[in-house]
């Protein structure tokens, strides 16, 4: 079943209704082989992952394009797990980032990487983090929550040494 998506600041400011499946429901014949579309939005480009179960026909791949043309967004494709995950049109893209301006750090990821969806909330909360952490120049910082490292990028910055572990509970 086709839907559309829901309220990704990114997505709504670039595709106003966020159309994805409705504008290539009409041209796209790959429907019963495409389980899932997943949105990954970055500052200067979102990427819409096509989880695909068989291989794309000519006339999808065009739809697929023409869509990308039209809405500046980047397709990448995928045929199994998270592993399997390839850049597909345009593939002169630029690469998907997340950004704290404060600190001056700039972290690319890729569309299968766990970012926070609210940027803005994520930037005040990493700022609040580092003032009550007031790091010093010169001190050790040991950060066990350093999963997508937008705690630990910051700390690095400001202290002489930061030793960073993601540390991912087995439940």
């Amino acid at each position: 079943m086709w839907r559309t998506c829901g309220t990704a600041k990114s997505c709504r400011q670039r595709l106003p209704t966020c159309s994805v499946a409705g504008e290539l429901n009409e041209s796209f014949t790959a429907r019963d082989i495409l389980p899932q579309i997943e949105v990954a939005a970055g500052e200067h480009v979102d990427v819409l992952v096509l989880r695909i179960l068989a291989a794309l026909t000519p006339a999808d791949e065009a739809a697929i394009k023409q869509f990308a043309d039209t809405h500046k967004v980047q397709f990448w494709l995928q045929t199994k797990g998270p592993e399997t995950i390839v850049p597909f049109y345009p593939l002169d893209a630029p690469p998907l980032t997340y950004s704290l301006p404060e600190f001056g750090i700039t972290m690319p990821f890729a569309p299968a990487e766990f970012t926070q969806v609210n940027s803005e909330m994520n930037r005040l909360m990493v700022s609040r983090a580092m003032r009550l952490l007031a790091p010093a120049a010169g001190e050790r910082i040991a950060d066990f929550f350093a999963g997508w490292v937008t705690s630990r990028c910051p700390s690095r910055a400001a202290a002489r040494r930061c030793w960073a572990s993601k540390a991912v509970p087995r439940w």
